[in-house]
């Protein structure tokens, strides 16, 4: 599963950051349909709110 996300800046619409990353399934989550979807997206949101909370001076 891979997932692309670009941050734009509201007002000027100029590129902060941008990011691209593959996650392999774990072998149980390969019998689910959805399984290395649905972790593979709880991951990247993680990673994602950490590091807002990350520029946004939070731990």
């Amino acid at each position: 599963t891979k997932v692309e996300v670009m941050a734009l800046d509201s007002m000027t619409n100029e590129v902060i950051a941008a990011a691209q990353d593959e996650k392999k399934a774990e072998f149980e989550d390969r019998f689910s349909k959805w399984g290395s979807t649905e972790e593979a997206f709880s991951y990247w949101a993680e990673r994602i709110k950490h590091l807002l909370d990350l520029v946004h001076g939070k731990k």
